[in-house]
């Protein structure tokens, strides 16, 4: 393997790992209140999306709260992810092509 390749394989494989441990998500917080005027059950959701580090995500998921009043659900964002990898993977192969087989027909 060439330097250029080395460097190339060292740079994308850093971000793929970094893709792979740091995942996308979507988590609902619903809870259920009571209204003290008309006795109704009042049902709240708020919605959270960003970034998690992956054990931190599987924990949460594994411990997801089941009480009468509180629930959180935590759902992996698998499109977000798989478009992450497959772009971090084509602009690998891209800058491998254009670097390092481009520039080395040049000199």
């Amino acid at each position: 393997m060439s330097h250029c390749t080395k460097n190339i394989v060292f740079i994308f494989g850093i971000l793929f790992l970094l893709a792979v441990l740091i995942v996308p998500y979507n988590s609902s917080h619903v809870s259920f209140e009571l209204d003290s005027r008309t006795k109704d059950v009042l049902k709240v959701t708020k919605n959270q999306s960003g970034y998690i580090f992956l054990p931190t995500y599987l924990i949460l998921r594994a411990r997801m709260d089941s009480d009468d009043e509180t629930r959180d659900f935590y759902h992996l964002n698998t499109v977000r992810l798989a478009a992450e990898i497959v772009l971090i993977l084509f602009l690998g192969f891209l800058d491998y092509f254009l670097f390092c087989r481009f520039w080395r027909k040049s000199r």
